[in-house]
């Protein structure tokens, strides 16, 4: 079993010898007499699951750090923590596509570009999304008068308006 399940163990059965052992007494203790709100044992296991890997001592460094801000007026969150613990990784983002489907792709709007080209209309019918269905290029079509989704449509005007004006 790793260091971290015992911890995580000692937490839930409220055991302050194993916490005193791995070094996280004075951590438990700053975070139970710092801030009104009770915080037991229990209540300390999201932060050993979290911060398990960072040596006790920064730990409490960064309670101290927090409490002469302006944030020190509430208990920090574990991940609060890890933050101020760990900020090479503040600026650190991870892409997990959101916010763009395939019909944003540049490979559905070149085929939106396409079917514009070929005479293809865009939707007349109104803007209810319930009302488009997509093609194996991920072009959506009205399901009522077969046009083009008007929004791929002006993705499409806009990124010839931006390459008419950067090029």
């Amino acid at each position: 079993m790793s260091a971290r399940d015992d911890l995580l163990r000692a937490c839930a059965r409220g055991d302050e010898l194993a916490l005193q052992r791995a070094g996280w007494t004075p951590v438990w203790e700053a975070l139970s007499s710092w801030w009104p709100k009770a915080f037991t044992s229990t209540d300390l296991r999201p932060y050993v699951a979290l911060l398990v890997d960072e040596p006790p001592e920064l730990i409490l460094g960064a309670l101290q750090d927090w409490t002469r801000t302006k944030s020190g007026q509430w208990r920090p969150k574990p991940a609060e923590l890890a933050h101020l613990l760990r900020p090479e990784e503040q600026g650190a983002t991870v892409n997990v596509g959101r916010g763009q489907g395939r019909h944003r792709s540049d490979a559905a709007l070149a085929a939106v570009a396409a079917a514009l080209a070929a005479g293809e209309e865009p939707c007349r019918c109104g803007h209810d999304n319930s009302r488009y269905r997509y093609d194996p290029r991920h072009v959506w079509r009205c399901r009522d008068c077969a046009g083009l989704e008007p929004g791929q449509v002006h993705a499409v005007e806009d990124n010839r308006a931006t390459e008419s004006a950067t090029g």
